[in-house]
């Protein structure tokens, strides 16, 4: 087996003991993996793109991150003997750039570790459907087939792919694997130039085709401001939050007014308006089972989270709701 670096998180790191002991004390149901340097995509907001843009940062250094997360070297047999013997994670995801060596790699210590619990996989959506069967073949249970940016113009000047390819790709892999719960996954960067109703289209025919729907805002972290790329402000990401946590749980029980592809108004039957003012969840990290991913897209020194990893407290969310920029209705649909 050829060496493929093998990196996890600084959060897995401290959580599993590699540190001794634990600087930063946030729980992780979730062990954070990353596998290899090198990536066969140009992705201009990814420091693993083939011409990063991370800022004040070498090429060498930059692939040190991925967002705003760093990421240490570490042995992988002493990483599975210490997951597996850990009771606190749930689930181990590993983040895959575009490369061969590292996707072979991955299947080779899969074969070669074994792991009882949940395992999930992030890769971008070029395997081959070979690839995909022989990741669920090797016990891996969900796969993350990620469009990043759902508007198709941005799409192509942003990621060097095009989307409607990809669509027809990831639809047929979600029919191939209809009756496997929670099998797929894909990843929504909020700030790709898409709008909201872009996004209510995609959210829903994601629903239709079973696909899960991890959310992130768009974090600036490269060099200089690259064209179609905006951070969302925290009240259109929170609309968006809510809308996608809408259509995920209550499918025909609510709708959406838009303004000029715009949210200006949600309307709820009353049951699910009762339970929207009285629970968090809309504004929790969206994505794979036992997913937080905390300060992902978020850093520590922000006060507001857009990605928030753990319960929101009742003031908090009341908080949050009262922030809206859009409004609320009880209404019989």
């Amino acid at each position: 087996m050829s060496a493929v670096l093998f990196r996890i998180s600084r959060l897995t790191y401290y959580n599993l003991g590699f540190s001794g002991n634990r600087p930063i004390k946030i729980p992780l149901d979730t062990a954070y993996v990353l596998i290899g340097d090198k990536c066969s995509q140009s992705c201009l907001f990814c420091s693993f793109s083939r011409q990063p843009r991370i800022s004040g940062k070498s090429k060498a250094d930059s692939r040190k991150w991925l967002s705003r997360i760093d990421w240490l070297e570490v042995d992988y047999r002493e990483f599975f003997q210490r997951f597996n013997s850990n009771k606190a994670f749930k689930r181990v995801c590993f983040q895959l750039p575009v490369d061969r060596k590292s996707i072979d790699y991955t299947l080779d210590i899969l074969s070669e570790n074994g792991i009882k619990k949940g395992k999930s996989i992030s890769v971008s959506a070029w395997l081959s459907e070979p690839e995909i069967e022989h990741f669920f073949d090797s016990g891996v249970d969900t796969i993350a087939l990620n469009f990043d940016i759902i508007n198709p113009k941005t799409h192509t000047t942003i990621k060097g792919t095009e989307f409607d390819k990809k669509l027809v790709f990831i639809s047929r892999i979600a029919d191939k694997y209809s009756n496997k719960p929670d099998a797929l996954t894909t990843h929504v960067i909020v700030g790709g130039g898409e709008s909201d109703l872009e996004l209510h289209d995609f959210f829903q025919l994601m629903k239709k085709k079973k696909i899960n729907v991890a959310l992130f805002s768009y974090t600036p972290v490269q060099k200089g401001k690259i064209p179609d790329l905006q951070r969302p402000s925290l009240g259109r990401y929170r609309k968006i939050q809510l809308m996608k946590y809408l259509c995920d749980h209550f499918e025909n029980e609510y709708s959406v007014k838009f303004e000029n592809d715009t949210i200006s108004e949600f309307r709820l039957n009353g049951d699910v308006y009762e339970y929207v003012l009285k629970h968090g969840e809309p504004f929790n990290t969206s994505g794979c089972k036992n997913c937080t991913r905390p300060y992902y897209n978020d850093s520590p020194a922000e006060k507001e989270l857009y990605n928030y990893f753990d319960k929101l407290t009742p003031k908090k969310y009341r908080e949050i709701l009262e922030s809206l920029p859009v409004i609320i209705n009880k209404k019989n649909l």
